[in-house]
């Protein structure tokens, strides 16, 4: 107190000595321009509100178009049951991005790649596909090289014979029962 008294300082004044306080001053000052233009900006949209809620015609098109909208209460109780879900569907859509960014790591991974198409080739599946596949070929092969061979009425019977025609027919007729039931 004694030495406000003795430099005859008001109390007010005291802070203003602090260089902090003094430097943020400044950037007031040098602000002050753009913090009026904002705050003309805001006073302008206030009186343009103001007005527009003063003006009868325009709060009777706004009335107009929020009739014609497809907004009613149903939307509004929907859009309050998927707000309401959200945490739900911000964790799956955060499943998915891991997932995303976990095979696109991987497709940019040559040996993950290299150890994904070593797993596929020795897969029981992918085995049994190409041994389907070199089997059509050859019975495509075959069928191209007789394809001039007359087929007798004997020849099919021998065939029904063989065991594996067998089966095939067994499966065929398995096939027909089970379509035909309902």
């Amino acid at each position: 107190m004694a030495s406000h008294a003795a430099r005859n300082e008001p109390r007010w004044a005291e802070p203003l000595q602090d260089e902090e306080v003094q430097a943020s001053m400044a950037y007031l000052l040098r602000k002050l321009p753009e913090i009026e233009a904002a705050v003309e900006s805001i006073d302008q949209f206030v009186q343009f509100g103001q007005q527009t809620f003063q003006d009868r015609t325009s709060m009777d098109h706004v009335e107009d178009q929020l009739s014609l909208s497809s907004i009613d209460q149903e939307s509004i109780e929907a859009l309050g049951q998927l707000i309401g879900k959200m945490p739900v569907l911000l964790k799956l859509a955060e499943q998915v991005e891991q997932a995303a960014t976990f095979a696109e790591s991987v497709m940019n991974d040559q040996e993950s790649l290299a150890y994904i198409a070593d797993v596929a080739e020795e897969s029981t599946v992918m085995k049994k596909g190409k041994e389907l596949w070199n089997k059509a070929d050859q019975i495509q092969e075959i069928a191209e090289e007789n394809k001039n061979e007359q087929i007798s009425i004997f020849t099919v019977m021998k065939w029904i014979k063989d065991p594996s025609v067998q089966q095939g027919l067994r499966y065929t007729k398995a096939a027909f029962q089970v379509m035909n039931q309902k």
